[in-house]
């Protein structure tokens, strides 16, 4: 059987574990202090990024952030809204929790 093409996975529903994911995600965008409108916004950029293979991460899934500041670099201030970009970062550390 051949592969699914990623824009159809797209369209598909949400399994199990990618609904524990996005519970997570939102949770942590809140802790950030985004809206709750604008977590679900993130986690499903998220989402879509981990369906289609794009190989980007961002702030709020790393471990070496600390509040808004990165500690894996020089300290570097991030403007909140920024912390849900997409970013290839060669000290990106998924978080644990």
């Amino acid at each position: 059987m051949p592969p699914i093409p990623p824009a159809v996975l797209l369209l598909c529903g949400l399994d199990d574990a990618e609904i524990a994911q996005m519970a997570a995600r939102i949770a942590a965008a809140r802790r950030a202090g985004f809206s709750l409108d604008d977590a679900e916004v993130i986690a499903d950029r998220l989402l879509m990024r981990d369906r289609t293979g794009l190989d980007m991460s961002a702030c709020l899934e790393c471990s070496r952030l600390s509040g808004r500041r990165c500690t894996a670099r020089t300290p570097q201030m991030f403007d909140p809204r920024d912390l849900h970009e997409l970013r290839r970062c060669p000290a990106f550390a998924a978080r644990k929790d």
